[in-house]
């Protein structure tokens, strides 16, 4: 069976450490995109069967969105500045229950394992 991977990490972004709007500096429909809200922005590496393919695509876009403008930080989580920011991960494979429901409990329990647990706290209670 062949299984193909994408993700969608979103960004806040920052100058001097202070927060600033991700649609001053990238477009929506591109691989240094803008998440639904504009604030955030989204990394778009597309699919692979790799990956290392797949993080590779992630650093040349990270590098090419540093280099558009270099002053820029770029941060990640749970919850940084009061947005709760996330991402997927996307799987490509036949959907069959057992995989969709195997992929749940492995990668909820992962997740668990992984999460910086008071971004993970302040986020929860967000939605809630």
């Amino acid at each position: 069976m062949s299984l193909t991977l994408g993700c969608d990490p979103e960004l806040v972004c920052r100058i001097n450490g202070r927060y600033t709007p991700a649609h001053n500096y990238f477009k929506s429909h591109s691989s240094m995109g803008l998440d639904g809200c504009e604030s955030i922005a989204e990394v778009r590496p597309g699919y692979s069967e790799s990956p290392i393919d797949l993080t590779t695509k992630i650093r040349i876009i990270l590098e090419y969105g540093h280099n558009k403008v270099p002053k820029l930080e770029f941060l990640s989580g749970h919850y940084t500045d009061d947005y709760p920011l996330g991402g997927h991960i996307y799987i490509g494979a036949e959907p069959k229950s057992e995989i969709i429901n195997s992929m749940d409990t492995l990668l909820c329990s992962f997740s668990k394992c992984v999460d910086d647990k008071y971004q993970r706290a302040k986020r929860e209670k967000r939605i809630r």
